[in-house]
């Protein structure tokens, strides 16, 4: 059982006409039991990156890949800050 994992987050902010206005990258690394990783599997856990951006609305794009496996996931989600 493989109980190293590594996983790379890159978020961006895009503004209405589409240009980049904030994005950073991080990475995760855990080792963890193999009961953990099960219930990790199961239920999920948070990860975050704060991104400093002016006052407006943004498109918020998100993307998760596993080194591992090589699977990635992306979403855009529309975001305000006040």
């Amino acid at each position: 059982f493989p109980t190293r994992r590594s996983s790379d987050l890159i978020a961006a902010l895009v503004d209405a006409s589409g240009f980049f206005v904030a994005g950073k990258e991080g990475q995760l690394d855990v080792a963890l039991k193999e009961s953990t990783y099960h219930q990790l599997a199961r239920t999920g856990f948070n990860m975050s990156l704060t991104l400093d951006a002016p006052p407006g609305q943004y498109t918020l794009r998100e993307v998760i890949a596993e080194e591992l496996t090589g699977r990635m996931t992306a979403v855009n989600q529309v975001v305000v800050i006040r």
